[in-house]
């Protein structure tokens, strides 16, 4: 989640980025439509050096699969991503050639539907264009983003934040139909399952030093 607002422009390695594919469908609306990005290692100490945190999925990857909390009881849904549509052309600055003002969103969703299909989970969550609603038209940017389970609990009589969980990854948005749009995830066993196993793969393949 992000804890201020500000622009924090930082170069990456463009070649240096692994790209390993997971899965590709032929029905773009039901996936699967999966795959990661590896930073180069020097991008990655970089971000670390700066304080960001790298989100650790083998360390919570028995909780999700063999004891995930439940899908609809006690959470709430938080779909986090850069927006296409807000995204901005600047003037160059410094020693960069093309400069582009991403803004990232986070806000409330409804968790509208859970399956599985050859394979893989997927969660479906809905969004509401009613009453006083601001965010964006469209969605499109989001894909690779993220959707986050948020555990509540109460405490000294208010609700609280319990834990923030990885569960899915948004990869298609349905039509606005009755001001309500469907944006489809990858679900927690995608994501603790097949995308971890690609990970450990690449990571036995990278030659040592």
């Amino acid at each position: 989640m992000p804890t201020r607002t500000g622009r924090n422009a930082r170069k990456i390695i463009a070649d240096g980025i692994g790209r390993i594919p997971i899965a590709r469908g032929t029905d773009e609306s039901k996936g699967p439509d999966l795959g990661l990005l590896v930073l180069s290692p020097s991008d990655a100490a970089d971000l670390e050096a700066a304080g960001k945190v790298f989100y650790n999925l083998s360390l919570r990857r028995s909780r999700m699969l063999n004891e995930p909390p439940p899908l609809q009881k006690g959470c709430a849904w938080v779909l986090c991503g850069m927006v296409g549509e807000r995204t901005k052309e600047l003037r160059p600055e410094r020693r960069f050639q093309i400069a582009k003002e991403f803004r990232g969103l986070y806000g409330p969703t409804v968790l509208a539907g859970h399956r599985e299909e050859a394979g893989f989970d997927y969660l479906s969550v809905e969004v509401s264009y009613d009453g006083d609603y601001a965010g964006p038209n469209s969605f499109k940017g989001c894909s690779g983003g993220s959707l986050w389970q948020v555990l509540l609990k109460e405490r000294d009589g208010a609700v609280v934040v319990d834990d923030l969980l990885l569960s899915g990854v948004p990869f298609y948005e349905s039509p606005n139909v009755n001001n309500r749009r469907i944006i489809e995830c990858h679900g927690p066993r995608s994501i603790y399952a097949t995308v971890v196993e690609a990970l450990e793969r690449a990571a036995s393949k990278r030659p040592q030093l």
